[in-house]
Parts: C-alpha cells; structure tokens; sequence
C-alpha cells in the first residue's frame, strides 16, 4: 500500500464537490482544468497520490502543486484558467534593454550598418547580455528578440505591418534631439 501524504484532507462543500463532478466530466472545458477537477476530487475523497497519478495520467509534481494551492487559495485557484507558478524568465528590464538597443543606431555599438537586423540584433543581444546584467538573454535567438520587439508593438498595427527593427529605429529618429 502507498504511504499517504503529510498534507492536510481536502474538505469540500456540497457545492464545491458539485462543481467539481461537472468540471471532472466535462468535454467541452479545457483538459488541464478536467484534470485538476479530477485530482482535487480524488484527493478529497483520500485516494493515494500515487493511485490520482494512474487514474488521471499527470505527473507527481502536478499533482501536489494542485493540492497545495487549493490548500493554500481555495478550490478555485488551480481551476483558474490563468493559474500558473511560473514567473517570466525575460524580465521587463530586460526586454527594455533590448528595445533600447533596437532603437540604437548599430554604429554606436561598433558596427557598420544604419539599421539593425533581426540576425545581428539578436546576435548583438546574445553576445553581450551577460555584461550588461541579463544573463537570461545571453542564449536568446533570433525568435525571442523577435518576440520582445512585437511586445512592444505600437497599438493600431496588426502583427504583419510591424516590422520591429525598422519601426524601433525610425523612433530613434523622431526622438533624438
């Protein structure tokens, strides 16, 4: 038999576990939501954690972040379509440094170019990240830089017309003195 878990019980409301036999049933709901209805379910009705692994097919560490957050927030919290525990790994900070380098001209970083490139841009960003303090960026490709570009995409513009570099740098000139 499986040792069972320190955590305390999950006691559910009439309504809650309601809630929940709907959700766990549901074939139009999102799966992660099924699934974390049908852990929180089975948790409170004091299957193993092992036992909640085979039925539902989710790893252990899933499993306990499920329960621990409805421990710690409510039954609704791990059913919350936004619900997440990781952080962005490219901060905000970072991402400004990279913005701030698009709209740079290349030249003032040693190259000869008017305008930047997604390639030597992204090139630019990987090799020198690590000296300006963003170690995160120092493996960042050409799609990541790519990325942070299109975050900050003026409003109005669909995704296709921006074209990021040339955009960013044609800010550089209306904003320079």
């Amino acid at each position: 038999m499986a040792n069972r878990t320190q955590r305390p019980p999950l006691i559910l409301s009439k309504i809650h576990r309601r809630m929940l036999t709907e959700l766990s049933r549901s074939t139009t709901a999102p799966e992660r939501q099924v699934k974390r209805a049908k852990i929180l379910l089975k948790y409170a009705d004091g299957c193993s954690i092992a036992d909640i692994r085979r039925q539902v097919g989710v790893s252990c560490p899933t499993i306990y972040k499920c329960i621990d957050t409805a421990l710690a927030a409510g039954i609704e919290q791990p059913l919350n379509p936004s619900f997440t525990t990781k952080k962005p790994e490219i901060l905000e900070d970072a991402k400004d440094w990279v913005i701030g380098l698009a709209r740079a001209n290349p030249c003032d970083h040693g190259l000869d170019m008017d305008r930047w490139s997604l390639r030597v841009l992204a090139r630019h960003v990987a090799e020198h990240a690590v000296g300006a303090g963003f170690p995160r960026l120092a493996k960042a490709g050409r799609t990541t830089v790519w990325r942070i570009l299109q975050s900050r995409r003026p409003a109005g513009l669909a995704a296709g017309q921006f074209n990021g570099c040339a955009r960013l740098a044609a800010g550089r000139e209306s904003a320079a003195p």
